[in-house]
């Protein structure tokens, strides 16, 4: 007895698959079980299902509601998270790249849609983007600096003034950050051995190498609200004279 049920009055569920021989069984059992037979959601994809659970089925679980307070940000701001498979990557206000959506927090988002309501032509968002500015205001925030709207979009204008806020890999930003590392790099490995030189200058654009080179400049040429501490993990150093 189970839960002192009668077995005979008991109903069990049961789940009808076509098959020819005993060998299907085995290989449906063994698939629906298993990764073997699982096909993956995609990050953005598991974040539509949170907004979704949030908006239509009023789901209180905290990480999906703070998966679709984002995307209130997101909407606000004229944004929207999509895939390469949507193939709409290329339409203003695209966001293709879902790390930073899912491992800031709302509040982080809030301000980094806050900082591209200061781009004056709508475009797509790109990775460097999204990457940098969202480190940018985690940095602030774990040094206790908590910027304001005002300051967030004087931030924004004074990028846009500086290079246009182009993140683009062939933007005017990664060739001033290559010149300015390629001359650090130079300079720091000046008395080293040739035999422990590098053989190649790897720049890389990302936070790291695209946002020690921000925060130098900020450091240098904004004056519209505090600079946090920097958090890179770099060695890299650029020159006064290589910033803008």
């Amino acid at each position: 007895m189970i839960f002192n049920q009668d077995p005979r009055k008991v109903m069990v569920p049961s789940i009808l698959y076509k098959i020819k021989n005993r060998a299907d069984i085995r290989e449906n059992f063994v698939s629906g079980n298993s990764d073997i037979g699982k096909l993956r959601l995609d990050s953005i994809d598991l974040y539509r299902q949170m907004v979704l659970g949030v908006r239509l089925d009023g789901s209180k679980k905290s990480e999906w509601v703070e998966a679709e307070l984002k995307q209130q940000y997101l909407e606000q701001a004229g944004l929207f998270v999509t895939a390469e498979k949507f193939g709409d990557t290329h339409m203003s206000g695209a966001i293709s790249r879902m790390t930073e959506i899912d491992k800031y927090t709302s509040d982080i988002i809030r301000k980094f849609c806050m900082y591209t309501t200061t781009i004056p032509t709508p475009r797509n968002i790109v990775s460097q983007e999204i990457e940098i500015m969202c480190a940018w205001f985690n940095m602030a925030k774990e040094d206790g600096i908590d910027y304001t709207d005002d300051e967030i979009v004087s931030l924004g204008d004074h990028l846009h003034q500086l290079f246009g806020s182009d993140f683009y890999e062939s933007s005017d930003f990664w060739v001033k950050v290559r010149k300015a590392y390629e001359n650090w790099h130079k300079k720091y490995y000046a008395n080293m051995p040739a035999q422990h030189k590098p053989k190649h200058i790897k720049v890389a654009k990302n936070w790291n190498t695209g946002g020690t080179f921000l925060w130098h400049q900020l450091s240098n040429t904004w004056t519209g609200g505090p600079i946090p501490a920097l958090n890179s993990t770099t060695t890299f150093i650029p020159a006064r004279k290589d910033l803008y």
